[in-house]
């Protein structure tokens, strides 16, 4: 959960760019002392603190960022997780983020984030997590201030599955 509001803060600090949403595939590696697991999927993340993590391999996963509700469904299970965070600072994450020869760094819940813009737009995000594993997350097809139907924001978990409330 907490590298869920991570990233929501960090895409959140992007929006200083004076972006207004971003929709993008994305190839996740997280590479431990001994292992490296590969995710893939696509995002939509947008300025009023609304997000949508779709991951398709190697299980399909849904994360749902809506204000301070997080929604984690996992259709292989048939469960979903719903939790409340009121800790989620975008403010703090938009003055903290600096100007870098790549792009820009900010330290978020005390760890340090690189993000990599080429035509100012955002296609790599380095960091290591709490546990010191190397996070490194590429962005292809990039759009940046598109026209999003915020329906794309309604998960639809089907009424058998197991609802968690956190």
């Amino acid at each position: 959960m907490k590298y869920i509001i991570t990233m929501l803060l960090l895409f959140n600090g992007l929006f200083a760019l004076d972006l207004q949403n971003i929709k993008a595939d994305f190839t996740q590696t997280i590479s431990g002392e001994d292992s490296k697991i590969t995710y893939s999927g696509n995002l939509i993340v947008t300025a009023e603190s609304m997000a949508l993590w779709k991951y398709k391999k190697p299980l399909e996963k849904y994360i749902l960022i809506n204000k301070n509700q997080i929604t984690i469904f996992e259709p292989n299970l048939n469960q979903a997780i719903i939790s409340k965070q009121n800790n989620i600072d975008f403010i703090k994450i938009i003055n903290s983020m600096k100007e870098s020869k790549d792009g820009l760094i900010s330290e978020v819940n005390g760890q340090v984030f690189q993000i990599f813009l080429k035509d100012n737009k955002p296609y790599k995000i380095k960091y290591n997590d709490e546990l010191d594993n190397k996070i490194e997350i590429m962005l292809e097809n990039v759009e940046i201030n598109q026209n999003i139907d915020k329906k794309v924001f309604n998960l639809n978990i089907p009424e058998d599955a197991d609802v968690i409330f956190e």
